[in-house]
């Protein structure tokens, strides 16, 4: 019984952590999310935030992800790789979340949300400002994603703001707002959630 006290605390503390994460991303969200609206999660991972947007906010949330790790009941949700089974301007609003990261070519992932949403996109992303943070970011990414799945892809293509300010005004994208959210209390490395709008 003494060797899985060890075991049991690693879950108490996943679970907690993953409440505080959600709820902090979500409601940095729900503040950017109109009532009625038609939202695609690009990466929606466990379906977890889905979850908690749907019950905080009158949405209709449809989650997408290479990966299905648990019984997703309560959301719509399509496993699939990039690029996405959807029609151009399939959805009002189109949120990533900490997920452009993974991809090989962050670049294409933007592309395809700007071609699925009508209005909008909300992105959260780690942004590195220095190489220090860059290499935090590296090793937190690679234990917190190999936590959950080891199918995750991991490239570390992170981001600076100006490389992501420069792909926006590329596809035409008006930066709306711009604001520091932090996913859990530390370590308190740079991640930005972008408000952009389709002109």
């Amino acid at each position: 019984m003494c060797f899985n006290i060890p075991i049991i605390k690693k879950e108490i503390i996943k679970l907690n952590l993953e409440k505080l994460r959600i709820r902090r991303i979500g409601d940095s969200f729900s503040s950017l999310l109109k009532d009625n609206s038609s939202i695609l999660d690009i990466g929606c991972g466990n379906g977890n935030l889905g979850e908690y947007l749907i019950l905080n906010k009158n949405i209709f949330y449809h989650g997408v992800d290479i990966i299905k790790n648990k019984n997703l009941s309560n959301i719509t949700f399509t496993k699939s790789s990039f690029p996405y089974p959807f029609e151009d301007k399939s959805f009002d609003t189109v949120i990533i979340i900490l997920t452009l990261h993974h991809f090989d070519n962050p670049e294409n992932g933007l592309k395809e949300a700007v071609r699925l949403a009508k209005n909008n996109i909300l992105l959260l992303e780690d942004v590195p400002r220095n190489n220090l943070e860059r290499n935090l970011m590296k090793l937190i990414d690679f234990i917190g994603n190999k936590w959950v799945s080891k199918d995750i892809p991991i490239p570390f293509n992170f981001y600076s703001d100006e490389i992501w300010q420069s792909l926006f005004i590329k596809y035409k994208l008006k930066l709306k707002s711009r604001k520091k959210v932090f996913p859990l209390p530390f370590p308190r490395l740079n991640h930005y959630l972008y408000e952009l709008i389709l002109e």
